[in-house]
């Protein structure tokens, strides 16, 4: 009970800050689901299913405040191997020839992974909510990438918390608001040279990545982190939770 008391505190404060009625209506509406939510979450009722099988499960854990899921993946040396000849091809190497290796010699850093985490809302969440119809503040292709200083990685002039981490309502997340979170994430190229100096070097696209929180009835929130996977295959997850409510 004292914990309700002190969400509702920090939920009251947060749609004060926020000073808009329909956000003020929707914390009024959250609240209200978590008074009348008052046993134990079954935090595995929202794990995912329709994991593509490229993807293996490495992490697995459940606590009495949430779970957290993770997959890894191989990469798609295929597509790597495309965007590497086009890189050779361009001349990114900064036309140092000796820093040239071949394709054979590099070894990747982190392969995608899905992160899967599920817990109760919490203040700092509700302020990245965002509404399916304000599209400025989710949808990438709404701000295109500006290319950055030679030999740096291109950016979007826009603050980190408008983009990179928005949470949805459930009632309004949908096939549309997943391939509008669409963006893609660099992999990190290392050269082992014979003096064990580590050189990297950045591929600005070869895979996906998607990020974003979906805000459940009760107070439920599902934080999304997927890289190499297509919009479908995450929409897929999603729909086999909402059958199950």
């Amino acid at each position: 009970m004292l914990k309700k008391i002190c969400m509702l505190f920090l939920f009251t404060f947060a749609v004060i800050l926020a000073g808009c009625d329909e956000y003020a209506h929707t914390m009024e509406r959250i609240v209200e689901a978590m008074a009348e939510n008052s046993g134990e979450i079954d935090f595995s009722a929202f794990a995912p299913a329709n994991v593509p099988e490229k993807y293996e499960l490495t992490r697995n854990d459940t606590t009495e405040t949430g779970m957290i899921m993770m997959w890894q993946s191989s990469f798609d040396y295929d597509a790597l191997y495309e965007t590497y000849t086009e890189w050779l091809r361009w001349g990114m190497w900064g036309g140092d020839e000796s820093e040239f290796f071949p394709f054979e010699q590099i070894s990747w850093r982190t392969p995608p992974t899905l992160r899967w985490n599920v817990s109760a809302i919490t203040a700092a969440d509700l302020e990245r909510i965002v509404f399916a119809r304000n599209k400025y503040k989710y949808d990438f292709s709404a701000h295109p990438l500006v290319p950055g200083p030679p030999g740096g990685r291109a950016h979007r002039p826009v603050p980190d918390y408008f983009l990179h981490d928005p949470v949805f309502l459930a009632e309004e997340f949908t096939s549309d608001i997943v391939r509008a979170r669409v963006t893609s994430s660099p992999v990190t190229l290392i050269q082992i040279s014979d003096s064990d100096i580590f050189r990297n070097r950045y591929f600005e696209r070869t895979f996906r990545l998607m990020q974003f929180g979906v805000l459940f009835d009760g107070g439920v929130l599902v934080r999304v982190r997927a890289e190499g996977l297509t919009y479908e295959e995450v929409w897929a997850m999603f729909e086999n939770i909402f059958e199950a409510q």
